[in-house]
Formats: C-alpha cells, sequence, structure tokens
C-alpha cells in the first residue's frame, strides 16, 4: 500500500523548508501569497490536504480550537435565541481572524462535567459561574479559562453585564410612570413548565439557580424598595427558557396575563419572553401600553420591530463575546471586567391606566 504524502515530500516537490509547508497550512500570514500559492499547487498535485490534527496537537501541544459550553441542558436550544445567536457570531468572528474552531460542549450535569474534562482544547468559554467547577483546578492554571458571569475565582477570567444595575433601572422607569403593581416573569432555565409564585412575605424558592436571575431580582427589589414598595408582594412567574422548552410545556405569557390581578406592568427578565407577552396581550385585546406597560431585559433584534416596540435594557453582546475571546487569546493574568448596560425606552411602557 502506497504511504501517505507527508510534510516533508512537499516541502521536497515545492524546494522548499518543512517549515515554509507548515506555515501554509497553519500561519498562511507569514508566507508571500505566491510562494503560498506555489505550496499549495504541489501540495495539491500530490494529494496532500494539510498537517494531521492529531500530530499537530502532539508536537504543538495547540489543538486550534476552543470550547464554548452553554448555559442549560443540551445546545440545541442556543440555535433558536437571538441572545446566543449573536454571541457565537461575533466569538466566530474573532477566531476566524486567529484560524481557530470553535467547539460548542453540552456541559449540563455530571455527564456534561465529564465531557468538558475530556475534551481537547485551548481555552473555554463558559457561560455560568457553576461550570468552572467542572474544570479541574490545575487545568484552570494552565489553560485560559473566561466565564461569562460574576465570579470570585481568581484562576479564571470573568466578563459580565451590570445585571442588577440594568433590572433596577428598568424597574425604575415604571415606578416613574407611575406604576406601583408588577408581575416579574424570569428564565426558569430548567426544562419545566412555567412557574407561579405567588405573593409572600419570606423568600420563595425558585427553579433557577442562576446568579444572573438572583442579581436580576435584587435589582428590582431595590427599585421597589426605593418606592416603600416590596418584591414580596409581587407574583413572580418562572418560565421556559427556550423555544424547544415552550413547544414542550407551553408559554407562560398566558400564566402571566391570568394573574395580572391589580397588575398594571410586568417586568420580564429575560430573554424573548417580553416579545411574546405582547403578542399573547394582542390576543386577548389588552392594548400596551394603554391598558398594560411591559419591559423586557436582553432586547432581543426582534424589539425594535414588536407591536409596539418593546422598552428593554440593552446588553453589549457583541462586546462580551470580543472580550471574552481576546481574554482566551491574549494568554495573560485573569481579569474580572463588568459591562454596563443601556435602558432603551420605547413604546411598550406608559402611565398605568389609573395612576395610584
Amino acid at each position: 500500500m502506497k504511504s501517505p504524502v507527508t510534510l516533508l515530500d512537499v516541502a521536497a516537490a515545492a524546494e522548499v523548508s518543512k517549515s515554509t509547508v507548515a506555515n501554509v497550512f497553519n500561519r498562511p500570514e507569514r508566507v508571500r501569497p505566491e510562494l503560498r500559492q506555489h505550496v499549495l499547487d504541489v501540495a495539491h498535485a500530490l494529494g496532500f490536504a494539510g498537517p494531521d490534527a492529531r500530530g499537530r496537537l502532539l508536537s504543538s501541544g495547540k489543538a486550534n480550537v476552543i470550547g464554548v459550553v452553554p448555559s442549560g441542558e443540551g445546545i440545541t436550544w442556543i440555535f433558536d435565541d437571538p441572545y446566543m445567536r449573536r454571541f457565537l457570531a461575533t466569538v466566530a468572528e474573532q477566531c476566524q481572524e486567529r484560524r481557530t474552531a470553535i467547539q460548542l460542549i453540552d456541559g449540563y450535569g455530571e455527564a456534561g462535567a465529564e465531557t468538558i474534562r475530556r475534551t481537547v482544547v485551548d481555552g473555554l468559554i463558559l457561560h455560568t459561574a457553576d461550570q468552572v467547577r467542572a474544570v479541574d483546578p490545575a487545568l484552570r492554571r494552565k489553560m485560559p479559562v473566561v466565564v461569562m458571569d460574576r465570579t470570585d475565582d481568581p484562576d479564571v477570567s470573568a466578563v459580565s453585564i451590570d445585571d442588577r444595575g440594568g433590572a433596577r433601572a428598568l424597574a425604575r422607569h415604571l415606578i416613574g410612570l407611575g406604576h406601583r403593581r408588577f408581575v416579574i416573569t424570569m428564565l426558569g432555565r430548567s426544562y419545566v413548565a412555567p412557574v407561579l409564585h405567588p405573593p409572600a412575605a419570606g423568600a420563595r424558592k425558585l427553579v433557577s439557580t442562576y446568579d444572573v436571575d438572583e442579581e436580576r431580582l435584587a435589582g428590582v427589589g431595590e427599585a421597589l424598595a426605593e418606592a416603600g414598595l416590596s418584591l414580596g408582594d409581587m407574583p413572580i412567574v418562572e418560565a421556559c427558557g427556550s423555544s424547544e422548552e415552550t413547544r414542550l410545556y407551553g408559554s407562560a405569557a398566558d400564566l402571566v396575563l391570568d394573574n395580572l390581578g391589580a397588575a398594571t406592568a410586568v417586568i420580564v427578565l429575560g430573554g424573548e419572553l417580553a416579545l411574546g407577552l405582547l403578542a399573547a396581550a394582542r390576543r386577548r385585546g389588552i392594548a400596551v401600553p394603554r391598558d398594560l406597560s411591559v419591559a423586557g431585559f436582553d432586547d432581543p433584534p426582534a424589539a425594535t420591530h414588536s407591536d409596539p416596540p418593546l422598552t428593554a435594557i440593552a446588553a453589549p453582546v457583541a462586546e462580551t463575546a470580543r472580550l471574552a475571546t481576546r481574554l482566551l487569546f491574549s494568554g495573560g493574568a485573569p481579569q474580572h471586567i463588568e459591562l454596563p448596560v443601556e435602558l432603551v425606552v420605547r413604546g411598550s411602557t406608559g402611565p398605568p391606566p389609573n395612576p395610584a
């Protein structure tokens, strides 16, 4: 059987050094265009597609791959999620500039943690702080890890947004318009049906265990307290976190609208929930914002085209993705960075029908 063509064979046929051939395939920007094309033509004629990835890993210690671990169960949901699509598109742009591939990793549960531990990548982007525990401490000190969440871990970088400040600004906006009774809606981030938590004097046990949701609720609570109101007096609805879950368990919009009571505004703390709520209100003949104000978080692209356009907290999605990727590639000391958010007021919020 004929032996496979090697890097050395191409170098001999092209009359260049082995390192030049390696640069053509791994670092083409280092080779003059005409010489690069000559080597590629020779390689093609010999049937050589490029260096073996496993051999390159052994010789260089680099896989030229970064891993991205989304939050929640599975990875299919991210293709339906506008935030994650924007985030991954920006990561992909940064990786493309550096000729680096992206590997999506399901890090959910114990099986996911084991997958993270076995994955061969040059760096990891994790979406929640609890995923850091799945990365061996010794590995964290050798391989760059960036978490898109707040963390005290000194071995990893963190890029987060001001979730608490954003939620506080959202609630203050509605309070400033005269609203005093609210329903709070947030993502449950688990494969369960939407859950209603009625008003309660004490702490309510939520489905979500993510820091981002705690921070956003705390921000709303702070704004309410400033106005002499209490978060405990407001019902909370935890909704499905993806379109896949919604197909399985139904939308939370009807649960919210069925439990408005005296509420004149809904504060939606994540995802596209607010857009679904606008559509459900329209089907019921509830005029937004005349009868009910709706304000959201994350500002999905469709927010500007909804009926009415959605008032929302805009998060710098592309900037967080750029920062995370650059921190991975920089190889410097871990950094913890929090980016500001912006309140964008549109047509879905207005004074309550009967101001208090």
